[in-house]
């Protein structure tokens, strides 16, 4: 598979669902960010600063659901960190991060590439909760 857009990897959680109730108790779990809303980086490797355009990227990320807002989440949608040639790219939701991952992992986008993307700390610690919730 991988039709349109590359979207193989995508799971859809119906309300209601087992599968729903893991992904609510894991938001909760995960959901202490000190007072700030709650929000799902990813880390983007081979992003030069000097190569790329920050709403360019932002564009090409927000293609998969929506991105952070400053004054809500204390974070930057976008965030190229020169002197490390990376950026990060962060999402309102887990699923939308969850997709732009799968989705650009690997390609070219906006000039640079090919993207190595990671998923935050935080993101990470989500996930776990998530699988644990579910093998319970």
């Amino acid at each position: 598979h991988g039709g349109a857009g590359g979207l193989a990897n995508v799971t859809t959680i119906a309300p209601g669902t087992p599968a729903a109730s893991a992904l609510a108790s894991a938001t909760a779990k995960v959901n202490v960010k000190g007072g700030r809303g709650h929000f799902f980086g990813l880390w983007v490797g081979n992003v030069h600063a000097h190569m790329v355009d920050e709403a360019a990227l932002r564009r090409e990320f927000e293609q998969y659901g929506e991105l952070c807002v400053s004054k809500v989440h204390g974070v930057p949608p976008v965030n190229i960190l020169p002197d490390s040639s990376s950026a990060f790219v962060n999402f309102c939701t887990y699923e939308a991060a969850d997709t732009a991952r799968h989705a650009l992992q690997g390609r070219t986008v906006a000039g640079v590439g090919p993207l190595k993307i990671n998923p935050s700390d935080y993101m990470q610690l989500y996930e776990e909760e998530l699988r644990a919730h579910q093998a319970s």
